[in-house]
């Protein structure tokens, strides 16, 4: 069938701007970034004589396909981004399935010629297959025919991914590349790229394109084998594993760690590093949201233990004052692309948190959130697909904010497992969360924050779990004030009933 997308190109859609991020030396740069905050946008969607047949909105920072027949597709494309100039890059596309017939696709588009003698699409339909195509001569022609992936989320957002590296793409869904072939070089105005809802109704959550560099620190190039030798297995682990200590360097154990059951015998060993994310916000841009006093000072103490007492190293922490819904978006992008399967993360936010009554969603409100409109506000839902991405071992998030009961899993019960041994806590992958309460509003001087940072002071075990950290100090919390703490399971992000594991070198072992 002839191809209803040549009409897009009587549409002039260009965008001319790149932004450059150098967080730890990684071998990629954030090229283009979107997050549909709002309409004001370069993106054009394809419309009908028959106005009911596609629909078109953004809200809460999301943007939404919805078409009504398999033969009016939902359009939203943009071209001028040049990419294909590079020499290595990748797209990435975060995308939700919401109705519409199971076997219609969800499709990101890249690589078309401004005449549309050339492109390619990918991906998926709601009975768990995943495809690709490419244009030949106005057909589509398969590449890749629907096939099951038992990577895909039916009720939640997937992340498409290309990556062209060297003479290949690299096709991903939820970091599992189910699809690898050649890539000619194109021109460079051959970037015609976006989405399509061919008969279904999507939410579209972000959309990326970085740049892939090759040059390390010395900003020596790598050779070609260098490069094929990191091998991209994902987006979510661009940055390369770091090489392995030199022996004479491992002369003690404190950090590395084989975590002893002294009951069982039993062992295990902690092979990745310890990261976090703190986020401090008490000045606010907006006049209809009130400045607060203590998360700054709050958040800082939460660091330097942290660097002190449990052996994070500074260089693994990311500490953000008062930034905006862009930096803190931007933050966890970055450690997605550092963070390995091995290691683990605390994610802290302290600020002004909004539970939503009438959309039943938490949200954490940046710098620059106003009263009323939630488009500079980071809700629950996209917080979880940005945990989601993150692929780590053990992933420990503390909220002293509102936050509502909306990210933690419906069945919950928070002390199951607090009497598990550590070796049981640690081998099993975690997304756990603990937070302050489910206050619409935050107290300033926080009660919660004092006695956790009490209790990660004076704990005298080597190994202790997020649940028993939790359990050590809630009661005192409630007795203080009106918060009522609570510890869960984040949901929909991965949990496999493991714990987050805070290791002391210099604490008693003991489970």
């Amino acid at each position: 069938m002839k191809l209803l997308l040549l009409l897009l190109f009587l549409l002039s859609v260009t965008t001319s701007y790149a932004q450059v991020i150098d967080a730890y030396n990684s071998t990629i740069n954030e090229y283009f970034v979107e997050e549909f905050n709002d309409a004001n946008n370069p993106w054009v969607g394809y419309t009908y004589e028959d106005e009911d047949a596609v629909h078109y909105e953004f809200h809460n920072g999301l943007a939404y396909l919805m078409s009504y027949g398999n033969k009016t597709p939902a359009i939203k494309m943009i071209t001028g981004l040049g990419y294909p100039k590079l020499d290595n890059y990748i797209i990435e596309g975060t995308v939700h399935y919401l109705e519409g017939e199971g076997t219609n696709s969800n499709d990101m588009f890249w690589g078309g010629a401004p005449d549309f003698s050339s492109g390619f699409r990918m991906g998926f339909n709601a009975q768990g297959q995943v495809h690709v195509m490419k244009v030949e001569n106005g057909y589509w022609v398969d590449l890749l025919p629907w096939t099951d992936n038992p990577y895909l989320e039916y009720d939640d957002f997937n992340i498409l991914a290309v990556e062209k590296i060297g003479n290949e793409y690299h096709l991903f869904v939820n970091d599992d590349n189910f699809f690898s072939f050649k890539a000619e070089p194109i021109p460079s105005d051959h970037d015609l790229t976006g989405f399509v809802a061919d008969g279904t109704s999507i939410a579209l959550d972000e959309f990326i394109v970085y740049e892939v560099i090759t040059k390390t620190n010395n900003t020596e190039e790598k050779s070609t084998e260098e490069i094929q030798s990191q091998h991209y297995k994902s987006v979510q682990t661009i940055v390369s594993n770091p090489p392995e200590p030199k022996k004479e360097e491992t002369k003690s154990e404190t950090r590395a760690l084989k975590v002893i059951n002294d009951k069982t015998g039993s062992s295990t060993n902690v092979k990745g590093n310890y990261y976090a994310l703190i986020i401090g916000v008490q000045n606010y841009t907006h006049n209809s949201i009130k400045d607060l006093q203590f998360p700054i000072r709050d958040a800082k103490l939460f660091r330097d233990i942290l660097v002190s007492k449990y052996s994070f190293a500074s260089e693994n922490i990311v500490f953000l004052q008062d930034p905006n819904r862009s930096q803190i978006y931007k933050a966890f992008n970055q450690l997605r692309n550092r963070i390995t399967k091995n290691d683990n993360l605390i994610i802290f936010y302290a600020g002004h948190g909004f539970y939503d009554d009438k959309v039943k969603e938490g949200y954490w409100l940046p710098s620059n959130a106003e009263e009323g409109d939630d488009s500079g506000w980071i809700a629950n839902s996209g917080l979880r697909t940005k945990i989601d991405a993150i692929h780590s071992k053990h992933t420990l998030l503390i909220s002293d904010a509102c936050f509502g009961g909306s990210i933690f899993k419906p069945s919950r019960s928070a002390f199951s497992d607090a009497g598990r041994s550590i070796v049981q806590s640690y081998e099993k992958v975690s997304r756990k969360g603990m937070t302050s309460g489910t206050l619409k509003t935050v107290p300033d001087e926080s009660v919660f924050m004092k006695y956790l940072l009490k209790a990660l002071r004076e704990n005298k075990k080597k190994y202790l779990t997020a649940s028993s950290l939790f359990y050590s100090f809630n009661e005192a919390v409630g007795n203080n004030s009106y918060n009522v703490p609570q510890f869960g399971v984040l949901f929909q992000v991965g949990d496999e009933g493991g714990q987050f594991v805070f290791i002391n070198p210099e604490g008693m072992t003991g489970d």
